[in-house]
């Protein structure tokens, strides 16, 4: 029983037990709130999924011909621009005019279609090349290989399409 002439502690215990309980609710929906927000920006692209998208607009979007069909000239046309026109148009993610990665387009003749993958490319194999060498290529390097027709004057080629992103 209360007295009324009397402290009662009642009141800060109440207090007390009322701020620990909104403290630890507080930590918890910042916790749970932090582990599952999604970053949607484009640096957030590993690099695997960007040298595959590279690849599909490669091979589809840029040129009049069917998808997977290279005509010689404009496939030379295309890879023989600047960097810069070749990245934008491959939607290489820059920030601030700088670009964010760093890529390399190589096209080699293939001898046939087979379930091995590609043997490396031997000196005098490249048909046409176009972004930075990967020689000095640093951290993770992401390759993707895809197969394409390449008309020429004399009939037509397999090629083998190799993206490198870094």
């Amino acid at each position: 029983m209360r007295s009324n002439g009397g402290r009662s502690g009642q009141t800060s215990v109440d207090f007390l037990v009322g701020v620990s309980i909104f403290a630890v609710t507080l930590l918890f929906v910042l916790q749970l709130a932090t582990g599952s927000a999604v970053n949607l920006s484009p640096d957030t692209q590993t690099e695997g999924a960007l040298a595959d998208r590279t690849g599909d607009v490669l091979l589809s979007d840029w040129s009049d011909a069917e998808p997977g069909v290279f005509g010689n000239t404009t496939a030379e046309d295309y890879l023989d621009r600047s960097y810069t026109d070749v990245a934008d148009d491959l939607n290489i993610p820059k920030e601030g005019g700088n670009y964010l990665y760093r890529y390399n387009v190589t096209v080699v003749e293939l001898e046939e279609l087979s379930e091995e993958p590609p043997e490396p490319v031997e000196p005098g194999s490249v048909e046409l090349t176009a972004g930075n060498s990967t020689t000095d290529a640093t951290g993770t390097v992401a390759g993707r290989n895809r197969v394409a027709y390449m008309n020429t004057t004399g009939g037509g080629d397999m090629v083998g399409v190799r993206v490198k992103v870094w």
